[in-house]
């Protein structure tokens, strides 16, 4: 349905709708800016027209699910290049802001595959048996290399803005830790607030009820 970048398949060249200048930074990139891509749909008549941002914003999560993505989204491009949280062919929480992208295929599979080989072990070698043949004495067999079996993290979100930052750790480490079979993981969450005015009556009553309801294990209030 849709090609790089973002516009009908049935259009061979679509950097050809879009004036000079703006053309070649398409072809020449790896990426666009979301709000890049939303401007040049607002500004010419000639490229498609959506409802709001929101159309656009799932014309690319269904875009990068699908087997034959056509691009990619990252959310954000770091300073040597390389997409971070990019999904191709993968689902993912698409956010309009600044820093996401749609990745061209190209660029998405080259990464994904950098990325694939740099995690693979390197081969080990087992040494020569000293005493003409059968077992390699145990103190003498090479040690196989050790399994990456845990992850811990922890992180401060900005309390104006927790709703979105918590939503982005769900998808971008939690979701991506939870969809590997076997694995077990745990969440645990603390909050910390000081008042150096005091703390209101009607505040501390709503916060232990709600604290008491979403089942908190330990809360309180002190002076």
């Amino acid at each position: 349905m849709y090609a790089w970048p973002l516009t009908p398949v049935g259009i061979t060249h679509p950097y050809t709708q879009v004036p000079k200048e703006h053309a070649i930074n398409l072809v020449s990139n790896p990426h666009l800016s979301i709000k890049k891509l939303w401007e040049y749909l607002k500004s010419y008549c000639y490229l498609p027209r959506l409802y709001d941002e929101n159309v656009l914003i799932d014309t690319i999560a269904d875009g990068v699910v699908r087997w034959d993505a056509p691009f990619g989204y990252a959310t954000m491009v770091d300073a040597q290049g390389n997409h971070k949280g990019l999904a191709f062919d993968n689902p993912a929480r698409v956010y309009f802001d600044d820093r996401s992208v749609i990745v061209r295929p190209d660029a998405a599979r080259d990464q994904l595959e950098r990325e694939a080989n740099e995690r693979a072990p390197e081969p080990t070698e087992r040494p020569t048996p000293l005493f003409g043949g059968g077992e390699t004495p145990a103190a003498l067999v090479e040690t196989e290399a050790q399994l990456t079996t845990r992850y811990h993290g922890t992180v401060t979100l900005d309390p104006r803005r927790g709703n979105k930052d918590m939503a982005t750790i769900v998808d971008e480490v939690i979701q991506r830790l939870i969809s590997l079979t076997g694995t077990n993981v745990r969440i645990t969450v603390e909050i910390s607030a000081d008042r150096p005015t005091g703390l209101d009556d009607g505040t501390i009553r709503t916060v232990s009820e709600n604290s008491r309801t979403l089942k908190f294990k330990h809360y309180g209030f002190e002076d």
